[in-house]
């Protein structure tokens, strides 16, 4: 499990307010916690938002990481999964696009869209009101969506977000339901309602879900469910938990190549 964290935000914050060691320690498996140093980025934020030259180089870098790491303990490599909270989300996304065969399932927790901003600023002004362009044309410039091989995915965010608003949740289903070519296809989409604090759409294809998009409707910029003495972690429905409930049902059919 990798896990990537925000801005003004540390590996160890992360740790701590998701609860996800316990939860590795309690289901066995190793998580790698990448951290952004403060010389690279004044507030520790990922490059997300300059996806050609910065980002780029700090998704692959992070991929290399990933299979040392994997070669170093002898984890699973069909079993690696991907997630990233708002700045961690919007480079963990990168990575996907980037290296689709490395990772079995993404979640991405309050996060934006792909492949719209390419400076500070306009990364800011995607973050207040979404995309102005078409998801998809935004996620061509980045990706031959039709050659894409798949990337089952968890969409998260707090309807009372405040700093990347809902939208992006909703653009970023329109861009994931093309990679995991969902578009075309004549699968059911199956929507449920629930009583403790979400709404949960998951698009099914031959029975497994390739997309779920949940709704946090009291939540705002924080990792739902996360221990609240820690910065952008809040009371809610447990992300943590309904994360690794979806990405224990996928597997990649080959290892990564290094």
């Amino acid at each position: 499990m990798v896990m990537l964290h925000g801005c003004k935000q540390s590996a160890e914050a992360l740790a701590h307010g998701t609860r996800m060691n316990a939860l590795a320690d309690r289901e066995g498996f190793i998580v790698l916690y990448p951290e952004q140093p403060r010389r690279a980025h004044p507030q520790c934020c990922w490059h997300w938002y300059d996806p050609e030259h910065a980002g780029a180089h700090e998704a692959d870098d992070l991929a290399r990481l990933v299979v040392q790491t994997l070669s170093e303990t002898g984890a699973d490599p069909s079993r690696v999964y991907l997630a990233g909270l708002s700045a961690g989300a919007g480079l963990a996304g990168l990575m996907a696009l980037r290296h689709p065969h490395l990772f079995a399932a993404l979640a991405l927790h309050s996060g934006p869209v792909l492949g719209v901003a390419r400076t500070a600023a306009s990364a800011l002004n995607l973050m207040r009101r979404g995309s102005r362009i078409d998801p998809i044309e935004a996620l061509a410039s980045m990706v031959d969506t039709g050659a894409y091989p798949g990337m089952p995915t968890l969409l998260l965010h707090g309807l009372r977000d405040d700093a990347v608003n809902p939208v992006n949740q909703a653009q970023l289903a329109t861009q994931f339901r093309a990679l995991n070519h969902l578009h075309d296809t004549a699968d059911v989409l199956h929507e449920t309602s629930r009583g403790d604090g979400y709404v949960l759409r998951s698009d099914l294809r031959d029975g497994a879900c390739l997309l779920a998009t949940c709704q946090l409707t009291s939540t705002g910029h924080a990792w739902s469910g996360g221990d609240p003495r820690y910065a952008f972690h809040a009371a809610g429905p447990d992300a943590t938990w309904l994360w690794w409930q979806f990405a224990r049902q996928h597997a990649r059919a080959k290892a990564p190549a290094a």
